[in-house]
């Protein structure tokens, strides 16, 4: 069995690849940048560190790490989200030889990280995609818009769970709406609207010789906020033709690791767009471990150097949910609730997995209620998880 040290403890995915690893036997020690983290109140935690920001001092926590994985033995490193990520993919070197790491190139992962220049890959790989103009002056705005057409959407260059987002179904409004995007993500990206239909993620695991080790799709059942926000139920399904869409993508660009993709069919025509390519895990990584695709153990073996044997298919209808918080957030702002399918107060079943809420491992349920008395009186965090911003203009 072996040592492993899971980044970014507030996360789902991380909380995913700690029970299952944990499960397994593996020594499972986890990390974040505050103390209040989910994976560190979880039984399969055998300990739990804080590290410095990244972000603010990456210097810092590369050095934190080396120390701690030359302290504790650490075999195998396992970073979820896209700052630790980018972090690693710049500085892996400096980390004890021998340790697993299962990275992309440096270069290829800003290359999925920057919206921007995501698209130029696509256009590459003839994936379709929505109609992308990049704008590199406060002038260019309007005509951008006007060459798209109505409506249109603003999307940050660097974000993830919807973050920044905008849906401007008005001339008028584009240019406002693209400064309050502008003045906390520089430079966004303006796209063509696709009219919404099923949404999917196409989730790949590629090995060191840029093999394709695991292939999994699910689909978006509910979301948060309605109408364009990240997943908050999904459902294991069986499209190998999204998959191998996404495959075409790193014919052309060297990759390593896990990668997921946002898949819409347009409503009127069926024809599925990629909408971005994330360059890491998805949050909803414990449908993918429920359905028979555990990544946390072909992750870890091709991190160490081994090769995982191959898997049988996905089992196809099982479900996830990301109650605490988001799915009743939806609840609550869903007018059309009562049409639910499945409904919001459906039982789990067999096949219908929490997350979060686990009796077996009910630690990290209270890990995040003692991370969100954190924010109870801080209003611009409730002001973001309630998306309370103008996200959409008619």
């Amino acid at each position: 069995m072996a040592t492993v040290l899971i980044l970014d403890g507030l996360q789902r995915k991380s909380l995913a690849l700690t029970r299952w690893l944990g499960m397994e036997g593996h020594r499972v020690l986890t990390a974040e940048s505050t103390f209040f983290s989910i994976c560190r109140f979880s039984r399969f935690a055998a300990r739990s560190f804080v590290y410095p920001n990244p972000q603010e001092h990456p210097a810092e926590f590369i050095r934190w790490l080396g120390q701690v994985v030359a302290r504790e033995s650490v075999q195998a490193v396992l970073p979820t989200d896209d700052i630790t990520t980018a972090c690693l993919t710049a500085h892996h070197r400096e980390i004890r030889t021998g340790t697993g790491l299962l990275l992309p190139p440096h270069s290829s992962f800003d290359a999925m990280l920057d919206k921007a220049r995501s698209v130029d890959w696509f256009a590459r790989a003839r994936i379709p995609h929505p109609r992308t103009v990049v704008v590199q002056h406060p002038g260019d705005v309007l005509p951008a818009a006007r060459s798209l057409g109505l409506p249109l959407v603003i999307k940050p260059r660097v974000s993830s769970g919807s973050r920044g987002l905008r849906f401007v179904h008005r001339l008028e409004d584009v240019e406002r709406l693209y400064s309050q995007v502008h003045s906390h993500y520089p430079w966004p990206i303006l796209q063509q609207y696709i009219t919404p239909g099923p949404k999917y993620h196409a989730c790949l695991l590629y090995d060191r010789d840029g093999q394709v080790v695991a292939r999994y799709t699910q689909r978006e059942l509910r979301q948060y906020p309605i109408g364009g926000g990240p997943s908050t139920m999904q459902e294991c399904v069986h499209r190998p033709d999204l998959t191998e869409m996404l495959e075409r993508l790193f014919t052309e660009l060297p990759w390593t690791g896990p990668v997921h993709a946002d898949i819409m069919e347009d409503g009127r025509t069926g024809q599925p767009y990629v909408l971005e390519v994330n360059p890491r895990y998805w949050q909803s990584l414990h449908v993918a471990h429920r359905a028979g695709y555990p990544f946390a153990r072909l992750h870890l073996a091709l991190a160490m150097g081994e090769r995982p044997s191959p898997l049988p298919p996905a089992r196809v209808g099982i479900r996830g949910r990301a109650l605490l918080p988001f799915d009743l957030l939806a609840y609550i702002s869903d007018p059309h609730r009562s049409g639910w399918d499945p409904p919001f107060f459906s039982r789990y079943g067999p096949h219908t997995w929490d997350d979060l809420l686990s009796l077996s491992d009910p630690g990290p349920t209270v890990g995040f209620c003692l991370a969100v008395s954190r924010y109870l009186f801080d209003r611009t965090m409730w002001q973001a998880v309630l998306r309370l911003e103008t996200r959409t203009t008619r």
